[in-house]
């Protein structure tokens, strides 16, 4: 009687197995689909972007880009890779707000945050290898410069 009695004792763990495992594993899949979404790289449609507004954080002055200069921009925005990053330590202002528009339609827009970081919707990005700031400086300082 007591081997017949551990005999089911073990048919019910085997059968708690069953769904054990297969839950466990699609907890697994589930997981490793959120950490891949979480560190998907963000991209920027650039092929139709006809024009951008860039305002400066310090300011508020804007420019608006064609020609030459929405050249360099979107040539620097579309060399970065952008991997969203943690909001730890990601407190303070922002440096530039870029608009790009398609003809008068306004198809996406950023907070660069810093020469590698930028804020796209609620969330944080890393810039590889980095934004230059040197050429989003110089679109409000080269007026400045021709002054008296």
């Amino acid at each position: 009687c007591v081997c017949i009695r551990n005999e089911r004792v073990d048919m019910k763990k085997t059968r708690h197995l069953r769904w054990l495992i297969p839950l466990l594993c699609g907890a697994a899949v589930l997981a490793g689909a959120g950490v891949y979404w979480w560190k998907r790289p963000l991209s920027f449609d650039l092929g139709e972007v006809t024009s951008a507004t860039v305002r400066d954080g310090n300011n508020g002055d804007e420019v608006i880009l064609n020609g030459e200069d929405l050249g360099l921009l979107l040539e620097d925005i579309g060399r970065n890779r952008f991997s969203r990053h943690s909001y730890a330590g990601m407190r303070g202002g922002w440096s530039y707000y870029i608009i790009l528009y398609s003809d008068d339609e306004c198809l996406t827009d950023f907070l660069v945050t810093g020469e590698d970081k930028i804020q796209y919707g609620d969330f944080y990005y890393t810039a590889s290898p980095g934004l230059d700031n040197a050429f989003l400086d110089s679109l409000f300082t080269r007026n400045q410069e021709d002054a008296p």
